[in-house]
């Protein structure tokens, strides 16, 4: 990537971590509680064995998911592009982690300072990958992995209809770089990985979007009715996820990995 993709990237991502920046208040309310960690992360945290395990967070952000997993026994490097929010994870984490359960790393995620095999489990917070060069990610991602090992992303997916209006209607709230993942990225990740599996999110339940933004309470009282008609959908219908407007990605098997 670019000189110039990493500078737009640094200086928005260090916007974001100050407390005056506006640019992203409609995104916050119009998706208040669709961004759910235990809606997307529990499922996994509820099966991987973290305890003595070595973990990447990649994007680490503010550091939550840092915090998160550093209390379910693993320790925890968290890795991200913005020196302004690795500042408002370590305000974060050193009153609530114990130091040496965690590391804090400024870095680009297409180019990680990392030798091969140095993880058990990669984790993208939620909304980083789309940012990146997919493919370059994935080939840096199972590089660092141990044999065996798994990665696991969350991500907006790119052919929701509402979704791609409201994106365009609030260019200002991200970067010009993102990309939102098409479902055909997925192949591309078995170039990689011999076992990448998928789960979507959101189909109908992106109108409590459009409800947030008229009543954040109105939205928040009807977002688990929606929720289950979505759980049905998805469940007979799979073909819709590739409509969703959020999948989370498994990855898993390496193919290129320190033996």
């Amino acid at each position: 990537m670019t000189g110039q993709f990493l500078k737009r990237e640094c200086e928005f991502h260090n916007r974001l971590a100050e407390s005056d920046f506006r640019a992203r208040w409609l995104v916050h309310r119009a998706t208040t509680g669709l961004y759910d960690a235990s809606v997307y992360w529990e499922p996994v945290w509820s099966r991987v064995q973290l305890r003595g395990k070595t973990v990447v967070d990649l994007g680490c952000g503010s550091g939550w998911m840092v915090a998160e997993l550093a209390r379910r026994g693993a320790f925890v490097v968290g890795l991200d592009i913005s020196g302004g929010l690795l500042q408002v994870a370590q305000a974060r984490l050193a009153s609530r982690i114990a130091a040496d359960r965690y590391g804090l790393i400024l870095a680009d995620a297409h180019r990680l300072p990392f030798p091969d095999g140095s993880f058990d489990y990669v984790f993208f917070n939620t909304g980083i990958l789309h940012h990146l060069d997919f493919e370059q990610a994935c080939a840096e991602v199972a590089r660092i992995l141990r044999p065996g090992g798994q990665a696991f992303f969350v991500e907006p997916l790119n052919r929701h209809p509402l979704v791609r209006l409201f994106r365009r209607l609030t260019p200002k709230a991200r970067t010009p770089d993102e990309r939102p993942l098409d479902p055909g990225a997925f192949a591309q990740a078995q170039r990689y990985f011999r076992k990448v599996s998928h789960t979507e999110y959101y189909v109908v339940t992106v109108f409590v979007a459009a409800l947030n933004l008229i009543s954040p309470t109105l939205g928040r009282l009807i977002l688990p009715l929606f929720r289950a008609i979505d759980n049905f959908l998805l469940a007979r219908y799979p073909g819709l996820g590739r409509y969703a407007w959020i999948v989370r990605l498994e990855l898993a098997t390496p193919r290129v990995s320190a033996s």
